[in-house]
């Protein structure tokens, strides 16, 4: 049981914080209030969802044609905590 708390817990908090990251957004709106019109919003939002759409697309299967999946999950996970210290 321990063993497979310590496999998945930072698998899981991984997901938490890109996704975190990733909807950060709309807190940013909020907080900047008229610094950001919803053009803004849109225009950034809109860039990031096909930048995301994207990535899925050619990160798979790239990954799977290096091999080293693990490496980079713990790259993702690098660049996940990366947000988190920006974020504070």
């Amino acid at each position: 049981m321990t063993r497979r708390f310590i496999n998945w817990f930072p698998l899981g908090m991984t997901y938490a914080f890109l996704y975190m990251a990733r909807y950060n957004l709309t807190v940013s709106k909020t907080a900047l209030g008229s610094l950001m019109s919803n053009q803004d919003f849109g225009w950034i939002f809109g860039i990031g969802t096909g930048v995301y759409g994207v990535s899925f697309l050619v990160n798979g299967p790239l990954v799977d044609k290096i091999g080293g999946k693990r490496r980079h999950h713990h790259r993702g996970g690098g660049g996940s905590l990366a947000n988190i210290v920006l974020a504070c």
